[in-house]
Formats: C-alpha cells, structure tokens, sequence
C-alpha cells in the first residue's frame, strides 16, 4: 500500500474509531449506530492489517505516534488525534497495538470498554484485566512502548527490556542477557525500528564528539554492522531499508549524514541505490529538503551540503535513466532537475482538465508551497480556476484522483485558513457541501472533505459568521439524517461530525445570548444548535443540568423544543435520574412540550413529588399534552399534591372543560374540604368558581347562589369575599337552564 495512503488509512481508523467509541456512550447498546460505527471501524482495521502485521499507535511526550513514527505538527493539531491522544492519556495507556487475526467481535468488546462514561472508566492496568477476562487477544496495551532517549529521541521497546540494555546492545560493546537479546531479534524484523535506531545512533555519535569526518564515517557503518547482528537482513538490505528513510529523517540526522561518505556508510554505489529504491514522489521529496536545508544550516556546512545536492542530481538523472529504460518516447529534454518545473507542468495539466496527474501531483512536496506563491500573488482566477478543476477532479470515478483532489482542496484550504481569507473558504465550503450531499459512499475523499468542513465550520463560528456556516450543518444534518438515502455508514460519519464540531466552547458561543443589534443573529445561533443538537442531546442535557445561567437553560430548553421526538428518549431517561429541582421542572416543561399522552404516566409519578414546584411544572406538561387522560390524571391527583398546587390543577381542569370533574369540583365547594389553612382554602375554592364558570354547566349554579347570598348571620360561616366575588361572577356566565 502506498506511504500516502497507509498515512490516511491511520488516520481514517481513528476517526471510525472515535466515532464508534460516541456512538456507545451516547446511545443505547441496540442502537443500529453503534453497529454500524463499530463494521466500519472493522472494515477500517481489515484494510490496514492486510499491508501490516500490526498496527501500534503510542504516545510520547503528549504525542500521538503511529508505528514509531509521530503524526506531523499538522496532523497532531487535527481535533480527532487531540481527543484519540486524550483518551490514551487519560487512561493511562502509553501503547494501543492491533494484530492480525483480531477478530469483529473483539474489537466490539474493545469498544465497549473504552466507551463507559468518564465516572466507570478504567485504567490501563485495570483495562488490561478486563480485557483478558474477555479473551481479547488481539488488542494489546503497552506491549511496545517508546522510550524517551537523549530528551528527543525515542525507540521502540518491549516492556521486557529497558532503554539501558538497548544502548548498550546498539550503541556499546557490554554484554546484555540472551532475554533481551531476543526481543531485539525481534524488534530488528521491523524495517521502521531499524531506521529508527540507526537515526538515534547518529545523533549519539554527533553529541559524543565524533562527527569530524572519516570519524563518523567509520561509527556510521559501524553501527549498521551492530543493527545487522541482531536482524536476519543482510548489511545491504539494512542499508536500502535506511536509504529509503532519508526522505523523512530529521533534519540534524540528514544533515550529518549527507555530509559524509555515503558509499562507505552503506557499502553500497549510494547513487545506485537510490536509483533501485526511491520512486520518483520520494526521491522528489527527499531531493526538495536537501535544497532547502542549505539556506538554514551553519555557513560552514553549506559547501558540503551544497556537495551532497550535486550527488543527490545525479542519482536523479541515474534514477531517470533506470525508468525510462524500454521506454524511448519518453522526452529527452524533461529537466529532471527542477522539482519546480514538474509541479508547474503539472498544474498546467491540472487546469486545462487533464485529471489524471492530480494523484502524482498531490505527492509532490513542493506543491503546497507552489499554492501558496500563487494566493499570496493574488492571483485568484488562476487559484478559483484550479479549485473548479480539483471540484471535478472529487467527481471522478478513479479512486486516485478523487483522493488527490480532496488532499489539494485541504491544502489549500489550510493556507486560506492561515491567512485569514474567509470569503475565498466560505464560497469554497458552499460548493463542498452540495458536492458532499451527492455522494454515495464513504471514501478517503469524502472523509478529507468532511474533516476539512468541520474545521471551516469551527472557525466561522469563532468568528460570528455563524450564518455562513450553515449551508454546512444543514448538508451534514440531511446525511445524519437519512434524508437523502444515504446508507447507515455514511449516516454515521455525518453525526460524527456534528458531534465533534459540537464541542464545549463551540456551544459557548452558540447558547450566548445576543443584544442590540446582534439580536437578530440569535435565530441563526438556535437554528445551528438545533442542527447540532440532534447528535448532542445529551451533552445539551448535562448543560442544562449544570448550567447556573438562567438565559442559557431557557435557550437550551428552546433548542431541545425545537428538536422534537428524537430528544424525547434521553429527557425520559434523564427523569429518571435525580438532579436539581430547576433541572428536574425543566425536563418536565421539555416532556410537555414534546412528549404525548404515552407519556402521562411519567409526569403522574412528579405530582407525588415533595417539592411542589416539580408538582406544579408536571401539572403544566400534563395541560400541554392534553386529552381527556390528562384530564383523569389531574382528576384523580387533585387530593395529593401541596396546597400551592391545587388551584393550578383545578384552573386546568377548568380551561380543559373537563366536565367529568363537575361533581367532584362542587363537592369539594360546598364542603371546603380542599385545603389546610384559611388562605388556602379561599384561594382553592375562588379557582373552584372560575373552573365552574369556565365548563357554563348549570348544575354548578346551585351552589354558586347559596355562595353569592350567604351574609355569615345566624352561625352560618361566609366563604369569604374572595370566593364570593369568584361565585357571583360565576353566575353571570353561566347560561340559564
């Protein structure tokens, strides 16, 4: 498998593996989600395992690595390594490996465990004992870690030998134990951990004082004669498994290594070897660092560096002569020399609609600084013009173009982002999101695209052009949705993406209420929480819980409103739960306004309740949801629920006009048998008058007119004026029989 795709198949594994890992926290183990996030993310792995025996993923220095080999600056800024690096973190885990022959049901079990809520979450140790009771064999947890030596250099270990035994197996002449010489055995079996140790060797032989000339030259080769002691490669192999590093050694490693002698370091014809083992993408980029590593290192190594170059265009030309060979209508007079000049051709080709450069195109290094001469010359028909072309290039059919396409677009958008040209990201992100809308499948286009879209979404919110951003969270809502019958995959992918964007400070900005004039971007700001909301319920739900702000509850509780059913199972789930009182009268004010009379039974359990203001919110909810259950319910509680909850019910019962309460309202008035204290009593029977006038029933008027007439004279008590004014006012409504 191609260097750039294995890069974005890692990535792309994280992605479905941080999808399905939400997916199990947000929703209920049957959930169709969950099932299909987890075949996805074993799809994923499938794929990566047939080109590896292993997958290792580790942390360093608060650094994701993968294989040895840690993500580059810009991979490591990407917000879904930041939270798969913050779970390793926070685990405690310093290395996550997938084998070969790691099974479906495996890894679902794996993914279940990592998805418990952060109060159940295990540590690694604890994680490790969980997982062998669970016969996950597959799935190993620091079996190889990455020890930091010289501070910036670290090598890949087994947990049974430590960093001390390593260096003086390398790098020494001491004896270490047969144990430990077996498991460098096996670590040398891997080309990336060969490599790596012989990068670390250089370094500690440049920090020990012995980089002067031949010096070096002679430590360099004697240290691939140590690695070949512990590998079954022969000293070539090792040496064309280094060559073919170069390309991504660090810059002090290939600098001190370029200004020696390289035919003796590797005992081999260097330009030869480069010749036989880099492809043109690879020697392009190891031939572009070289030229610009001259303009940053000391004055005194440039001649020899300068040296290095003219032998690195001559293994080019050597490189040329080897692949045009059986090919003489390649044209003579291409100048192999210029990077440059291929990257321009090669754009030309790209603009006048020829699609089929676009996959060598993107791996050239030198393209994106090309991009960039172009924006900051201000051309920008020329950089609209090849935007258009990359847009057909993501309709293609070929595989290759489709991902190259979406890989430029990146780039370009990130110098866009860089430079702070948000009109040029915001008519490209139009574009984007009909183009994600169309697609079919779930491709390493689609999921660069999507990454991208995210990260235009976060920064035209941080940038109060909320509105801007819409066109995007609507395209991804109607794929989260099924609303464009798109399959469960890519259902899956499109909530994930809404849930990643919809992270704390994002919501911050969103739920902030606007004043003045910027009251009318309030709607905008609800109608995205609205979108975001639909994948992030719950974590709307704990900000409510949580929440001190009384603006920001009320615009949540308008948001979940708005989103309707699909909220309706976690504000049951959530009243079930205990909570604040605000917290639970506000998921009772939610059920009401988006539940149903299936529902009546729930908000009948809160008027048993001991706090009366959840009674009197399950008393509104109840009305909201209406029906003659509701009625029933209200009927049937009347009796049990505080005296300050009592006139709320019977005012309901009232502007219901549920006349199967007649009887039992003008009982209770001519007996004032509801309510404790005086007060209580005349504010309950007062609301009983108007309840009465409300249903118009003239058997309510009886006892209305001996209420209205008492005078309190010979021992009969009065009602009191309160009530009596209620009962005269009664009558005036009431139609005679």
């Amino acid at each position: 498998m191609p260097e750039v795709q294995v890069e974005n198949k890692v990535i792309e594994l994280i992605n479905h593996m941080n999808a399905a890992i939400t997916n199990v926290r947000l929703y209920p183990p049957t959930s169709s989600l969950i099932e299909t996030s987890i075949n996805r993310l074993n799809s994923s792995l499938e794929a990566l395992l047939e080109a590896e025996t292993s997958i290792i993923y580790a942390e360093s220095e608060k650094k994701l690595l993968i294989q040895g080999e840690p993500f580059s600056e810009k991979e490591q800024k990407k917000p879904q390594i930041q939270s798969f690096l913050t779970m390793l973190l926070t685990l405690g885990i310093k290395s996550l490996t997938f084998e070969q022959g790691v099974t479906a049901a495996e890894l679902n079990d794996f993914v279940q465990l990592l998805g418990k809520s952060a109060d159940d979450q295990e540590d690694a140790v604890h994680l490790k004992e969980l997982m062998a009771k669970r016969k996950i064999i597959h799935i190993l947890i620091d079996e190889k870690i990455y020890i930091e030596r010289d501070a910036d250099q670290s090598i890949l270990s087994g947990m049974n030998i430590s960093d001390e035994e390593i260096a003086q197996a390398v790098f020494g002449d001491k004896a270490i134990s047969e144990e430990a010489k077996q498991i460098l055995r096996e670590l040398a079996e891997q080309p990336e951990w060969l490599t790596q140790v012989f990068q670390a060797g250089v370094k500690q032989a440049v920090a020990a004082g012995e980089g002067g000339g031949a010096g070096l030259t002679g430590q360099l080769s004697k240290l691939i004669d140590s690695l070949k002691a512990f590998s079954s490669e022969n000293r070539q192999e090792i040496s064309q498994a280094i060559i073919k590093s170069m390309a991504k050694m660090e810059d002090e490693v290939l600098v001190s290594l370029l200004t020696q002698n390289l035919n003796r370091v590797f005992d081999v014809q260097f330009n030869e070897a480069l010749a036989n083992n880099l492809d043109e993408e690879t020697f392009n980029r190891l031939y572009e660092r070289v030229e610009q590593l001259i303009d940053r290192v000391p004055e005194e190594r440039k001649e020899s560096l300068q040296q290095s170059l003219e032998l690195l265009k001559t293994a080019g030309k050597t490189q040329q002569g080897v692949e045009q060979q059986g090919d003489k209508s390649t044209e003579s007079t291409e100048d192999v020399d210029s990077p440059a000049e291929r990257i321009k051709t090669g754009l030309n080709r790209l603009l006048k609609g020829d699609m089929d450069v676009l996959p060598q195109l993107t791996l050239m290094k030198g393209i994106s600084q090309t991009v960039e001469k172009l924006m900051e010359g201000g051309r920008e028909s020329t950089i609209n013009a090849l935007f258009d072309r990359l847009l057909e290039g993501l309709e293609s059919n070929d595989p290759a173009v489709k991902t190259g396409a979406a890989e430029m677009i990146s780039e370009m958008d990130d110098y866009m982002a860089s430079s702070g040209r948000l009109a040029e990201r915001i008519e490209w992100s139009k574009k984007l999101s009909e183009w994600v809308k169309q697609e079919a499948e779930i491709t390493e286009a689609f999921e660069t695209i999507t990454r991208q879209l995210q990260g235009v979404s976060e920064a035209l919110i941080r940038q109060d052009q909320t509105e801007a951003a819409v066109p995007i969270l609507e395209a991804y809502q109607l794929l989260e949705a099924g609303n464009l019958t798109k399959d469960q995959a890519i259902q899956a992918l499109a909530a994930n993406m809404l849930q990643n964007l919809a992270t704390d400070d994002i919501l911050d900005l969103l739920l902030k209420e606007k004043s003045g004039e910027e009251k009318k971007k309030d709607e905008v700001d609800i109608y995205s929480l609205v979108i975001l909301g639909t994948t992030t319920i719950e974590r709307l739900l704990d900000r409510l819980r949580d929440s001190h702000n009384r603006s920001e509850r009320s615009r949540i509780i308008q948001v979940v409103t708005r989103i309707g059913d699909s909220a309706l199972p976690s504000v049951v789930e959530r009243l079930n739960q205990e909570g604040p009182w605000y917290y639970i009268r506000n998921l009772l004010l939610l059920l009401g306004r988006i539940g149903n009379s299936e529902h009546m039974e729930i908000l009948e359990r809160f008027l048993k309740g001991d706090d009366f203001r959840i009674q009197r919110e399950a008393v509104l909810a109840i009305q909201n949801i209406g029906g003659d259950k509701a009625g029933r319910v209200l009927l049937n509680r009347l009796d049990d629920v505080y005296d300050e909850v009592k006139p709320v019910i019977v005012s309901v019962l009232g502007l219901m006009n549920y006349k199967k309460a007649l009887p039992y309202l003008i009982m209770s008035l001519e007996n004032r048998s509801l309510g404790a204290s005086k007060e209580a009593k005349a504010e309950i029977n007062a609301k009983i008058c108007e309840a009465l006038a409300r249903m118009g029933d003239a058997n309510a008027k009886p006892v209305l007119e001996k209420i209205a007439r008492t005078r309190g004279f010979w021992g009969i008590k009065s009602y009191g004026p309160k009530v009596k004014t209620a009962a005269t006012k009664a009558l005036t409504v009431i139609p005679r029989q």
